[in-house]
């Protein structure tokens, strides 16, 4: 229509249209419904936004699962006491089993 009459009136729609004009016209209506319709996507972002917390809050459940905060610090002398225990318990069967024959 350009070329044959020169200048196309802005709202001339009973012209044919090409596959441009139809993408044009889709991408201007998808952009009015997205800005003037709510389509839900407050409502998904809040609700992503909901599952990562509680994807945090579970993650630090576990941590705190893995290390209890009354848990208790061992020191060397700890493990000197455990191994000088089982050393004694070690004698003692020993003089048990002495007795015995």
């Amino acid at each position: 229509m350009c070329e044959k009459e020169g200048f196309i009136p802005r709202y001339v729609t009973d012209i044919p249209q090409d596959k441009v004009d139809l993408t044009l016209k889709d991408m201007n209506d998808y952009l009015h419904k997205l800005v003037t319709q709510d389509l839900g996507f407050g409502q998904q972002i809040e609700d992503s936004l909901r599952k990562i917390q509680i994807q945090k809050e579970m993650q630090l459940a576990e941590e705190q699962k893995e290390t209890p905060e009354d848990a208790i610090e061992l020191e060397d002398e700890d493990y000197q006491d455990f191994y000088d225990a089982i050393e004694e318990q070690k004698q003692q069967d020993e003089q048990m089993l002495e007795e015995e024959e």
